[in-house]
């Protein structure tokens, strides 16, 4: 157990700006990851999702990305119910700049075991990650950090 915690310590980002707390910055890089994919906008239900936030944990973050002028919130023209969270494009690049930090870490990582020690990552990586999904959809109740 302390082997997986101190990982994910590890590889925890890092924000130069020290302007950003980590929540905000795991925002931003799901926002950025999606807008680099070609989804320009996404709804706060689905970033927690994705997160693993409750939207009372999350609303408090995106209030302070807003104010930062980091995000924006427009209405949904299909249903003017939802709001959508759409990246300024300063932190567009900013975002895309930093990625590369990121990919030097996978990387390092990638370079540092042999190509059957990466398959068996992946391959364990891959289940850890159905497991806890399958855990998260059969518990949606449960109350998130």
């Amino acid at each position: 157990m302390d082997q997986i915690h101190r990982f994910s310590r590890l590889n925890r980002p890092k924000p130069k700006d020290a302007k950003l707390r980590p929540s905000e910055m795991m925002v931003l890089m799901v926002l950025g990851h999606r807008h680099m994919s070609g989804e320009t906008s996404l709804v706060p239900s689905e970033l927690s999702k994705e997160l693993n936030l409750s939207r009372p944990a999350l609303t408090p973050i995106l209030n302070e990305l807003e104010s930062k002028g980091l995000i924006r919130r427009e209405f949904d023209f299909s249903d003017r119910r939802r709001t959508k969270i759409v990246l300024q494009e300063g932190p567009v690049r900013e975002i895309k700049n930093g990625f590369g930090c990121y990919t030097d870490r996978i990387r390092l990582l990638m370079d540092a075991f042999s190509p059957e020690e990466v398959l068996s990552l992946f391959t364990l990586l891959s289940k850890a990650n159905a497991v806890l999904s399958d855990y998260n959809k059969e518990n949606p109740d449960e109350k998130s950090i």
